[in-house]
């Protein structure tokens, strides 16, 4: 049988940030492109909810230190290989 965990991980909530980003980019994509006022409406409705999740989590993501958007770029990448040696497994 499956072994599930029930806790969320940082991995997690960091692969749920890129979900919300992408559905921001495809719902926006779809509120510019609907043809039915209603439909628009409703996309953008949910747009804005995307929105507000992504804004949470990157609130989230920045109090526990896994991005810095007002570190240097430097420093920006230096993190970013971090994280990759973490999910990789290769030392920078």
């Amino acid at each position: 049988m499956f072994n599930r965990s029930k806790t969320i991980n940082d991995r997690v909530i960091i692969n749920m940030l890129a979900n919300a980003i992408a559905a921001c980019n495809a719902l926006s994509a779809a509120a510019t492109f609907a043809a039915n006022g209603d439909l628009k409406r409703l996309y953008k409705d949910f747009h804005q909810d995307m929105l507000t999740a992504v804004d949470t989590l990157v609130t989230y993501a920045t109090d526990q230190g896994w991005i810095k958007p007002f570190a240097s770029p430097d420093e920006q990448l230096q993190l970013a290989l971090e994280h990759a040696d973490e999910v990789v497994g290769v030392p920078v």
